[in-house]
């Protein structure tokens, strides 16, 4: 992993933050990417070195593909973002459901598809998907 380029979404806590802390002792750059700015800086604050902090909702397509106009072309995607409502499937709001819907699977297509065409380019690249909940 030494000098890759990773983007972590969902990196603010639980895995994608172990992940970070991870590939970060292994000598990558990391692009911690999450909704909520302060997680990600305080993860970034427990490590020294190569960071670098994105605050997006990944159900939105042009929050999305603005971040990654950004950091691309990246040599590793984990699609770690996650989004749960556990309960009783018929105790689920259709608010609930389409949160989960728009994160989970919306979210990992829109990521996937804003890192595709460097990827093709350059002939490399892995994307993970995980969707930790």
């Amino acid at each position: 992993m030494n000098n890759k380029k990773i983007a972590i979404t969902g990196a603010g806590s639980g895995l994608g933050r172990s992940l970070a802390l991870k590939a970060t002792n292994k000598g990558a750059e990391v692009y911690l990417l999450g909704r909520t700015k302060e997680k990600l800086k305080k993860v970034a604050s427990n490590i020294n070195t190569k960071t670098h902090v994105y605050s997006v909702d990944i159900s939105n397509k042009m929050e999305v593909n603005k971040v990654f106009s950004k950091i691309n072309p990246i040599d590793i995607l984990i699609n770690n973002a996650g989004v749960g409502n556990f309960d009783q499937a018929e105790n689920l709001s259709k608010s609930e459901i389409d949160t989960m819907i728009d994160t989970n699977l919306k979210g990992t297509i829109f990521c996937t598809q804003a890192v595709l065409p460097a990827m093709k380019e350059n002939n490399s690249g892995v994307i993970v998907n995980i969707i930790s909940t």
